[in-house]
């Protein structure tokens, strides 16, 4: 794959032509790789930094990589850095140092209860205007 086609992958992921279902939330990984499944059918890897995008680690086919950061460095598709509002919309997470709600985008002074923990406490109303994550979990509610 080359970097054009993964800078326009990117750029569909933002449009939301293109949409995700992260493995695991990526508030849970906070320091690692995130995988997700595109509705595509690719599956990407994203370097989450202490809640944070940092870089796209990898694209795959099955069990076949297409791309990986290696091959990215120094093209515009390696450089990508999604806005704080794509990053939290499209791949769930959330910013630097950050907790949100799945359902509101609301920041999180703590995490809730252990059966939930990136929600509203149950005794909190969602905020509004609501701000929900696009970004679907495998076998995980979004909503208490």
């Amino acid at each position: 794959m080359s970097p054009g086609e993964v800078l326009g992958l990117l750029k569909e992921i933002e449009r939301g032509e293109v949409t995700l279902t992260a493995f695991e939330d990526p508030q849970k990984v906070y320091s690692g790789e995130v995988r997700y499944r595109a509705s595509n059918g690719l599956e990407l890897v994203v370097f989450n930094d202490a809640n944070e995008w940092d870089y796209l680690d990898s694209v795959w086919q099955g069990r076949a990589r297409l791309t990986d950061f290696d091959e990215l460095e120094g093209s515009p598709a390696g450089q990508y850095q999604p806005s704080a509002e794509v990053a939290w919309r499209c791949y769930a997470i959330p910013g630097y140092l950050k907790f949100r709600c799945r359902t509101c985008g609301r920041r999180l002074a703590r995490l809730s209860s252990p059966d939930h923990p990136y929600l509203c406490p149950p005794d909190q109303p969602h905020q509004s205007p609501v701000e929900p994550t696009l970004c679907a979990l495998i076998g995980v509610p979004l909503r208490h």
